[in-house]
């Protein structure tokens, strides 16, 4: 028996990784276990995620995507909380958290997840998924019944939509401009009658948009994990940069994700970005142009700069400087984690 293992990062945000989590005990597909990886929460996330593992029950919102949701949980699982920063045992529990102890960011947070679930010798998925999600609950038998039925797909995207427009397409896969230094959503704004087909979606598609990405265990036990030089930001693309020649990106849209948005550290794909996210783009992309497009480079600090200026000539100063502390940064190999201008920001350490 094969077994799909979810993986979702928690960082300060204990509320919306329960409700996700109560939405995968919706799932139907129940050949599945679920590993959380706490990045060092002091919100209280922590006991917040073992007291709802024991507790029977759980206050849910109303309204959509909710009231399209099965109102009883399907089983009922076992939960484990273990120490991430010594050796990791192995696998017990339907659930477990692993506690990092510090702020690892995405990529090292998911690779740790990864490297948890690659114990159990029936893992043959990984889901990584943000932890401000909730799932419809047939996405899992949808996602692996692809990857079952064609062996050429590596990575695998689902249809993300709105948490708070839960009509509205939020992404269906990332595009790339290389020209312009600028990623984008495929699919952002259209309603579900208004999909292009799958093969058109794909056609297009440069990664699988990081809030749900549905890989094969194979591939990962033969690329590595996602690189851990980006703390936020540009690990999915750079993931999909590594790609073998064996295997592709893919997308189904009848695997449904409802995504919040930003709730740890403020993206948003239709408004301003927090000065956090500002940060991180910056300086993920300029390191991802010089790790893969390096010819290209000057492409990528032609986008920094006109991004700052235009900042500088709407009068937003703290933008200008998230993007310009970004910049001098990346191109001083200077790494920073944690929110934009906190303590643990501020403390730098060399790529």
């Amino acid at each position: 028996m094969t077994t799909s293992w979810i993986i979702l990062v928690n960082w300060n945000g204990g509320a919306d990784t329960v409700e996700c989590l109560e939405s995968l005990l919706r799932l139907e597909d129940g050949d599945c276990r679920v590993v959380i990886v706490d990045n060092g929460s002091t919100d209280g996330s922590r006991d917040r995620i073992a007291e709802w593992a024991v507790s029977p029950v759980a206050a849910l919102p109303s309204g959509p995507p909710w009231e399209w949701l099965p109102t009883e949980r399907r089983r009922e699982v076992s939960f484990a909380k273990i120490d991430g920063t010594a050796l990791l045992p192995l696998p017990v529990a339907d659930i477990t958290l692993i506690e990092a102890g510090r702020n690892l960011g995405f990529a090292a947070a998911n690779n740790l997840g990864m490297r948890f679930a690659a114990q159990d010798e029936d893992a043959a998925f990984y889901w990584i998924l943000n932890n401000d999600t909730v799932v419809a609950p047939r996405s899992l038998t949808i996602l692996r019944q692809r990857m079952e039925s064609d062996l050429g797909i590596g990575m695998l995207g689902a249809r993300l939509m709105f948490y708070a427009e839960p009509r509205v397409v939020q992404g269906l896969a990332g595009g790339f401009h290389r020209m312009r230094a600028r990623g984008f959503h495929l699919g952002l704004g259209l309603a579900p009658d208004a999909l292009p087909t799958e093969l058109n979606t794909e056609a297009h598609m440069r990664y699988v948009l990081g809030a749900s990405m549905f890989v094969r265990r194979n591939l990962v036990d033969q690329i590595g994990g996602m690189s851990e030089a980006y703390f936020l930001y540009f690990e999915e693309i750079d993931w999909a940069q590594r790609l073998p020649k064996n295997y592709r990106l893919a997308a189904t849209h009848d695997a449904v994700v409802w995504h919040k948005e930003g709730g740890s550290i403020g993206s948003a794909t239709r408004a301003r970005p927090s000065d956090t996210s500002l940060y991180y783009i910056t300086a993920g992309l300029l390191r991802f142009y010089w790790t893969n497009y390096r010819s290209w480079f000057p492409v990528a600090i032609g986008r920094v700069v006109r991004e700052m200026l235009g900042h500088a000539v709407r009068h937003d100063k703290a933008a200008a400087r998230a993007v310009w502390r970004g910049l001098s940064d990346a191109s001083r190999g200077v790494r920073r984690r944690g929110r934009y201008g906190s303590p643990e920001f501020e403390n730098v350490y060399k790529s």
